[in-house]
């Protein structure tokens, strides 16, 4: 397959950080869009050079495609999966899957009875440091593994500048929102199976901290330009979680626990620390991988090899570029073992998310 064509679904995040990302893969064309309103889709596709623009999705995923990138919100994705799906294409999502594990499921089952390549949004796992983490785990550097601990604190839920600062779907469980429904904390959760295995007998808590916020005023979007003076509206209410606490054992030996927050101000940032019977592994805030050893005296810091990739080059827009090369290479049969999430990946996190956040 010379080129890959792809159906485009969405045009926030789509357009924003996807986009950019699928022009920078070679053989990757962009030839339709889909967006909720037709004049909306139109403009869109004018201004960034798209062939074809539409607001029915079926349109999009019958005509000249290969590759359907959905990227809209949560109540959205098992119905444009499936579209999708039933054209015999294959399908990116954005995080979650689907809003309930049965219907994820289903997904799943269907894209393995078609033959299809599936990908999901958890770009994390193209960060250098993590993928340098994961490798020194896999390879025995801590022997026998006996427990993992993992902090996720942010701000972005205080910082104006940040979408999830303001009202919208990701305050509303109904609307699988929250830190452990769509958004951050999956990534983590997603992170942790990756870097060290499968994860059992979850358990946990999970509270709403900040329980209404403000609403963005009509004519400004979600996405750019944000920030302190942003007009809103008044305030709405939020049911959505913004602080979990997960735990539970590690089908490898040990256990873990995995707590996060959007919702603190001056947060620590994101911390990782991995004890084993050999050795220690700590990801710092900033970035810098630390190990020892058992019969070394302390922790020492562990320069990332070029061939996980520069950390100088590491932005949002970058993962997605690799991530999506990946994806081109595994539809052309390229690829025995990408390193993208797929709808299995999927379907395990929300069994983990649906174990402390229970479905709506």
């Amino acid at each position: 397959m010379e080129r890959i064509r792809v159906g485009l679904i969405g045009t926030g995040f789509g357009g924003n950080v996807v986009l950019p990302a699928l022009r920078a893969v070679p053989g990757i064309e962009v030839s339709s869009v889909c967006a909720a309103h037709l004049e909306g889709a139109k403009a869109f596709a004018a201004a960034q050079g798209i062939p074809s623009a539409t607001d029915n999705v079926r349109e999009l995923v019958s005509g000249d495609v290969d590759l359907v990138v959905s990227c809209t919100p949560p109540r959205s994705h098992t119905d444009l999966v499936q579209a999708a799906m039933d054209a015999g294409r294959h399908v990116f999502s954005t995080k979650p899957l689907a809003p309930t594990v049965a219907a994820a499921r289903r997904l799943r089952d269907g894209a393995r009875e078609r033959g299809l390549v599936t990908a999901m949004d958890l770009d994390n796992r193209y960060v250098p440091v993590r993928r340098y983490l994961r490798h020194l785990v896999r390879s025995g550097y801590l022997g026998d593994l006996r427990c993992v601990l993992a902090t996720v604190f942010t701000n972005h839920s205080e910082d104006p500048a940040k979408r999830i600062h303001y009202w919208n779907w990701v305050s509303l469980r109904d609307e699988c929102g929250g830190m452990l429904g769509a958004s951050l904390l999956l990534h983590h959760v997603d992170l942790l199976r990756y870097t060290f295995g499968e994860v059992t007998g979850v358990g946990g808590l999970a509270t709403t901290l900040v329980t209404e916020k403000p609403v963005l005023a009509p004519g400004h979007g979600e996405w750019t330009g944000l920030g302190p003076g942003t007009p809103t509206v008044g305030m709405r209410p939020v049911d959505a979680e913004d602080m979990v606490v997960l735990h539970g054992q590690l089908a490898a030996g040990g256990v873990f626990s995995l707590t996060g927050t959007w919702s603190v101000h001056h947060p620590s940032g994101v911390r990782v620390e991995a004890y084993g019977s050999e050795g220690t592994l700590v990801l710092n805030p900033d970035g810098r991988l630390l190990g020892a050893r058992a019969e070394d005296p302390g922790l020492a810091e562990l320069a990332v090899p070029a061939r996980f990739g520069s950390a100088g080059s590491d932005t949002h827009v970058e993962r997605f570029r690799l991530l999506f090369s990946d994806v081109a290479a595994a539809i052309r049969g390229e690829a025995d073992d990408p390193l993208f999430a797929r709808f299995d990946d999927g379907l395990r996190v929300r069994e983990i998310a649906a174990a402390v956040v229970p479905e709506t």
